[in-house]
């Protein structure tokens, strides 16, 4: 047969019905889709919970170790791999009083100039740096004019610190950064992913003890523990179930592609008894399968990346990837099973065929 014969058989075919293109098509699409689908959500369920992890500040730990913490040796941790900010607090000797709140007065804590990242805090300019609560309570933003009895200060940024389970103490503070070399208190570290030699690596911002250290022993502790003490999210990832749907997806399809042969087994056999070759026979089974396998597995792909990217997960592309590993095998398994059918089907079983239909 030549070529143009071979696409003229495949095109009958497909158009008189003969190859069932439409239904395979839809059953393999609905396999692709279905399982593709179910493993896109439990990524993003994975995703979702770790990005709900790090919002608590369940990802931040912190040294408490008063008067001995190295204020440098704190923010050079920021530059370790895993880490991806650090800063150190201590309690300041002075407290604001609002003009427009006279008989109140707002904590003051001085911090290194990495802790409002620690925090997830963009800071436009100097000044002081408000907990949402005293920012709402003053009416300030950003930007703005903060009068105090004392000064006027300008509000370089608004952190966030909910009640959330975290531990309490800056939900009503300004947060002044410094670059005073002297000792600080405590030392906060933004670590993802979460790492067993945390504790080792915060112990080397501890300053010598002496007698200007207040005597406790450092405490490492976690700033949000309500969601858990860590995140494996590797674990997790590789642990779960749908990580087999594209081997379930591969194992339906090759039975798909098994089946479209061996429903045509007697027009096979009986092309092969009039002469033709299984090379060319071979050739129109292959488009054949192709004709309902690629549009198939091209729209279930694309519906996955789709709603992936339209989901708001902020790992999309990733979790697109692992959802189109589905589409991969769902166009390898009817190929793999079409030939695995074909090359079963001989011309010398024709009249068994017959019968058995």
């Amino acid at each position: 047969m030549t070529p143009a014969a071979i696409w003229r058989e495949v095109w009958r075919d497909v158009v008189s019905g003969t190859s069932r293109t439409l239904t395979f098509a839809l059953i393999l699409a609905a396999v692709v889709l279905g399982l593709g689908a179910a493993d896109v959500v439990t990524v993003r369920e994975l995703t979702a919970a770790a990005e709900r992890f790090q919002a608590a500040g369940a990802s931040i730990i912190t040294l408490d170790a008063p008067g001995r913490i190295d204020p440098a040796a704190c923010s050079a941790l920021a530059s370790v791999s895993g880490v991806r900010a650090a800063g150190a607090i201590r309690a300041g000797t002075e407290s604001l009083t609002p003009l427009a709140l006279p008989s109140s007065t707002i904590p003051v804590i001085e911090v290194t100039p990495g802790l409002p990242e620690v925090l997830r805090t963009q800071i436009g300019s100097a000044g002081v740096i408000l907990s949402e609560q005293a920012a709402q309570t003053l009416t300030v933003r950003p930007g703005s004019e903060l009068q105090t009895s004392e000064t006027t200060a300008t509000v370089a940024g608004v952190y966030a610190y909910p009640e959330d389970g975290r531990r309490p103490g800056l939900g009503f503070a300004a947060l002044v950064p410094t670059t005073d070399a002297a000792a600080f208190d405590e030392c906060w570290v933004d670590i993802w992913p979460t790492s067993p030699q945390t504790p080792a690596l915060l112990q080397t911002t501890l300053l010598p003890d002496d007698e200007t250290a207040a005597g406790r022993s450092p405490a490492l502790t976690q700033l949000n523990s309500t969601l858990g003490t860590a995140f494996d999210g590797r674990s997790r990832l590789d642990a779960r179930v749908t990580r087999l749907a594209p081997w379930g997806v591969l194992g339906i399809g090759v039975g798909l592609g098994y089946l479209s042969v061996r429903l045509r087994r007697v027009p096979l056999a009986s092309a092969l008894h009039a002469g033709t070759t299984r090379q060319d026979l071979g050739a129109v089974v292959m488009l054949e399968t192709l004709s309902w396998t690629l549009p198939a597995t091209l729209l279930a792909a694309v519906a996955i990346v789709v709603a992936t990217t339209l989901g708001g997960d902020l790992d999309a592309t990733h979790t697109a990837v692992l959802g189109s590993r589905t589409a991969v095998a769902g166009m390898a398994g009817p190929l793999l099973g079409s030939v695995l059918g074909f090359v079963l089907t001989r011309e010398r079983h024709l009249f068994r065929y017959f019968k058995d239909r």
